[in-house]
């Protein structure tokens, strides 16, 4: 049986349509690579690789779970501010839930991105070689310096958040500071159900939003590249909007 682009349409056209899509596009995929490899051998195929579909990925917006401040202020509370590790703790979770900062970026921070005179911190956001340069928010500052000047192990490294533990003083790593936070979470009484720790990131965006911060800063405080990605972060808040909305008037006939 000879492959033509109208069997190729009808075969992927039959496979189940999921809401991502995933089968279909993993099929797609393989066609492609398979047709590829086809034509590195000198096999002829004409048209058909141009035949094969793109199947467009549906991305949803983040689940509409989302802290408050009263939320923040709850998981802060949490924190036993009195012991080293509670020091350090309390100051990653606001370089999140003030700055928006990646997890992986935390890990990172290090002595060198803070200016203390200007009152600013460096942000990779993942692009070391571009970093953002945000305000420090004094909150933070303070919570930083008590950190470094009470808490923090003596170590030669230039990373501000160390290990507490075996190896004492080496750079703490991302997934540590995953469950730090999911601890904190446990212990602020929000339930075993963890949205990690890109929650506070998007409870950063939406509460910006509802003050009226427009998504071209939103974007620069996140990093964002796309206006479209900080769109997906800062969510509505649909209870108040509910709320706000008025009663369609009855129609009479």
């Amino acid at each position: 049986m000879a492959i033509t682009a109208r069997r190729i349409h009808a075969y992927v056209d039959a496979l189940e349509h999921g809401r991502s899509n995933g089968r279909r596009r993993r099929t797609c995929i393989a066609l492609r690579g398979y047709f590829r490899f086809l034509q590195m051998r000198g096999v002829r195929l004409g048209n058909l690789l141009m035949a094969v579909p793109t199947i467009r990925r549906c991305r949803a917006a983040v689940k509409t779970q989302w802290l408050t401040s009263s939320d923040v202020k709850q998981l802060l509370h949490s924190i036993d501010r009195s012991t080293p590790t509670g020091k350090r703790d309390y100051a990653v979770v606001l370089c999140m839930a003030h700055l928006g900062m990646r997890v992986g970026d935390v890990a990172r921070l290090s002595l060198d991105d803070i200016d203390w005179h200007e009152g600013t911190v460096r942000v990779a956001n993942h692009k070391p070689d571009r970093p953002d340069c945000l305000p420090l928010p004094r909150r933070l500052g303070k919570a930083l310096v008590d950190y470094l000047k009470k808490g923090r192990p003596a170590s030669p490294r230039r990373e501000i958040f160390l290990r507490h533990n075996h190896p004492r003083g080496a750079p703490v790593m991302s997934a540590t500071l995953q469950g730090v936070m999911l601890n904190i979470w446990r212990r602020a009484g929000f339930g075993e159900t963890f949205r990690g720790t890109h929650i506070l990131r998007h409870s950063l965006a939406t509460r910006m939003r509802q003050k009226g911060v427009d998504l071209k800063s939103i974007a620069d405080v996140l990093g964002h590249q796309s206006i479209q990605t900080t769109a997906l972060y800062a969510q509505v808040d649909l209870p108040a909007l509910r709320a706000m909305a008025q009663p369609w008037p009855e129609v009479r006939s």
